[in-house]
């Protein structure tokens, strides 16, 4: 009777699975490259107020095979006037170059700061507010602690 109950249980669990999960399937997870790093740097940055300034926490990437790539990981840069933000979610697309690495994207949304931007785009939609963590839900980016 255990062993029913313990299966049952394990199959309840089992069919419990998210959307997001189902959006994972067929991607591969890995560390970005230390060059593909400060390729994305120098693009992503460029989008901001003060590019110079920004700072990134990088997260593994989960490639989504067929598809354009989305990524988030952290970014610490300043608005005008006044210090940096402290370090906040970013949700960007990311393209790989001709030689196969990722080298160049776009943020399309960064957690609660749209000052920090240097033009009025997509990414700086002040109605963006929780847009990121959605976004990086989806995308299959959850634990944060795992930027570095």
């Amino acid at each position: 009777m255990r062993c029913a109950v313990a299966i049952a249980l394990c199959l309840m669990v089992w069919g419990c699975g998210s959307d997001s999960d189902e959006k994972l399937t067929g991607s591969e997870v890995r560390q970005l490259l230390p060059a593909e790093k400060e390729a994305l740097r120098r693009s992503l940055s460029q989008a901001l107020r003060e590019p110079d300034a920004a700072q990134f926490k990088w997260m593994p990437l989960v490639v989504q095979r067929g598809k354009a790539t989305g990524y988030c990981g952290l970014v610490d840069a300043k608005g005008s006037p006044g210090p940096s933000i402290g370090f906040r979610k970013f949700a960007a697309t990311i393209q790989q170059g001709s030689g196969g690495q990722y080298d160049h994207g776009v943020i399309e949304h960064v957690e609660g700061s749209p000052a920090i931007f240097a033009s009025t785009g997509p990414a700086s939609d002040a109605s963006g507010r929780g847009a990121a963590e959605e976004v990086c839900k989806a995308w299959g980016y959850v634990d944060f602690s795992l930027a570095n």
